[in-house]
């Protein structure tokens, strides 16, 4: 019973304090698009204490106070926060309502000029997946992770691409004449005399920025293909300051520290070029076909180099070795902004292997085999030396404007001696042939580009002027045969 009587008073000393406090009620609204609209989540609080409330769903709070006046505060992100004195007695309830005001922000105009990253993985894939022609291809991200030396090598990686003679590229089994080559968006020169076909191993993987492979038509592109079309971008603005510097020498199998033969050359060949060592003499005329004098002929033949006989040292291992200089000049974000890139790539290679070379008549079904007309066994000896040098410069002038000039400069030297042993058997003779071939290509592309943004990628202007030259010599070739019969 005494338990019961000590819960009634606990009860009744509860109310009598709770009649005591007062309440404070209200509604926060502000104005939004000319209407007035209630304000979830606003902080109401009494000022200078932790009494408080947040607004429901319809902007309203409710809380209870100590009699006596208050100053009621209300804030909310975005809006200038209000305070209100309100005065309330023991058991009252008063009701104070806000209209919350905008805080306005001056904001100053800023302009931020960034370059498009091309070259990454996800750019390249983007571009892919956007684009409405059938197109593949590989940023310098992937390009890097494959170690691949040139453009070739990196080609050949493309679904739907065979490399030919790791020179010439075949799309969906179309021959190189079949297909367009577009480098930095010009068509690039072409370096054989009897068909058009881009060389790609000139360019070393080092100077590409990525490569796509067009394989549908479109308004942009050349008509002239059937193949496909293939787009070459080196280079651009880097993203960072980087100096780089890579030296690599390699062994090669049945080549390096074995004995090599070749034809005596010019000391500029490591470059890449002949130094004039392999020309025909001033007084040689253009042509023999007008000089009939067995007398002239014989001195002609006397005034040639007497350079017929090849000489043997140890192959070396394989020298390569690349730079890099990036640099990009102007603040991060100004409107503003510079960059070059600077590449310089090196290479001198041998190679040796033996090639064995048969030729037969038709099958004879009544001796069931078809005789043999030669039997041959040469051994090539290649060496190859190239300097690839890349300089582009770009400016980026506001977010709207890009000017760029691109420059890019190839020499490749190719020597190849070739020693022929064998059997003629339809002529009756064995044979010991040399060859020796020097062939040197240069090429150098040149271009001013500009890429103007008239109207949010709504309007674009892109213009080029190019310059292209591409070079072929092949001075000098000499071959030599030697016979003997059979029993002899």
């Amino acid at each position: 019973m005494q338990k019961l009587i000590n819960l009634l008073l606990t009860l009744l000393l509860a109310t009598a304090a709770f009649g005591q406090k007062a309440t404070i009620t209200g509604t926060v609204t502000a104005k939004e698009n000319g209407t007035i609209e209630p304000q979830p989540f606003a902080n109401v609080v009494i000022k200078g204490s932790s009494t408080g409330a947040s607004t429901d769903l319809d902007g309203n709070y409710r809380f209870l106070v100590e009699a006596g006046s208050h100053t009621v505060v209300v804030s909310l992100v975005g809006y200038v926060n209000q305070e209100r004195t309100v005065t309330v007695e023991a058991g009252g309830s008063v009701n104070v309502n806000f209209e919350l005001a905008g805080e306005g922000v001056e904001m100053k105009v800023l302009e931020v000029s960034k370059e498009r990253r091309t070259e990454t993985e996800s750019a390249v894939l983007m571009e892919t997946r956007k684009s409405d022609q059938v197109v593949n291809g590989l940023g310098r991200q992937q390009i890097a992770k494959s170690q691949d030396r040139s453009a070739g090598d990196v080609v050949k990686r493309i679904p739907g691409v065979t490399l030919v003679n790791d020179r010439f590229v075949m799309i969906r089994g179309l021959a190189d004449r079949y297909n367009t080559v577009l480098l930095n968006d010009v068509i690039a020169p072409s370096l054989e005399a009897d068909k058009r076909a881009f060389s790609f191993d000139l360019i070393p993987s080092g100077a590409l920025d990525r490569i796509l492979i067009y394989k549908t038509g479109a308004p942009e592109l050349p008509g002239e293909f059937a193949g496909g079309v293939i787009k070459i971008n080196t280079l651009s603005v880097p993203e960072k300051n980087e100096t780089r510097f890579n030296y690599q020498t390699s062994f090669r199998n049945g080549t390096t520290f074995r004995s090599f033969d070749q034809s005596q050359g010019s000391p500029t060949d490591a470059l890449g070029f002949d130094n004039g060592f392999r020309q025909l003499p001033s007084n040689f005329p253009s042509t023999l076909n007008n000089v009939s004098n067995a007398d002239q002929l014989a001195s002609l033949g006397r005034s040639l180099p007497n350079n017929w006989t090849p000489t043997s040292h140890t192959a070396l291992p394989d020298q390569r070795f690349s730079f890099l200089l990036a640099r990009r000049m102007g603040k991060e974000g100004a409107a503003n902004q510079y960059g070059n890139v600077t590449t310089v790539d090196y290479a001198n290679t041998s190679l040796a292997y033996t090639a064995s070379n048969y030729n037969y008549n038709a099958y004879d079904p009544v001796a069931q085999r078809s005789d043999t007309i030669y039997s041959y066994r040469d051994q090539e000896n290649v060496r190859n030396s190239r300097i690839s040098i890349l300089n582009n410069w770009t400016a980026l002038l506001g977010p709207r404007t890009k000017i760029e000039f691109r420059n890019l400069f190839n020499q490749l030297g190719e020597e190849r001696t070739t020693l022929r042993t064998g059997s003629d058997l339809d002529g009756g003779f064995d044979v010991k042939n040399y060859a020796y071939r020097w062939q040197q290509r240069t090429i150098y592309s040149g271009q001013l580009h500009g890429h103007h943004d008239l109207r949010d990628d709504r309007t674009i202007v892109d213009w080029t002027a190019g310059y292209g030259l591409a070079i072929s010599k092949e001075p000098d070739y000499r071959r030599v045969r030697t016979v003997r019969g059979l029993n002899d």
